[in-house]
């Protein structure tokens, strides 16, 4: 995916994907206060994983084990 939009002084800037949410940020935000920022919004990515192609910057929650226990059989 290529993003051709440009921002503050002609600086690229990042698309931010989640699910079906893009948004776009400023290109020279710092990647730990971005994660932040989603985490506030979307507390489901506190522990979301992220990877970055180009100017894309993706995040996934990652599956938990919420409800996943063992259970003693007699």
């Amino acid at each position: 995916m290529t993003n051709t939009s440009s921002g503050v002084n002609g600086m690229e800037n990042l698309v931010v994907v989640y699910g079906d949410i893009k948004l776009e940020v400023p290109a020279n935000i710092d990647l730990n206060a971005l994660k932040v920022a989603m985490a506030e919004n979307f507390p489901e990515l506190k522990s979301a994983e992220v990877t970055q192609e180009g100017n894309t910057v993706k995040f996934a929650p990652k599956a938990g084990t919420k409800g996943n226990y063992l259970m003693k059989t007699c």
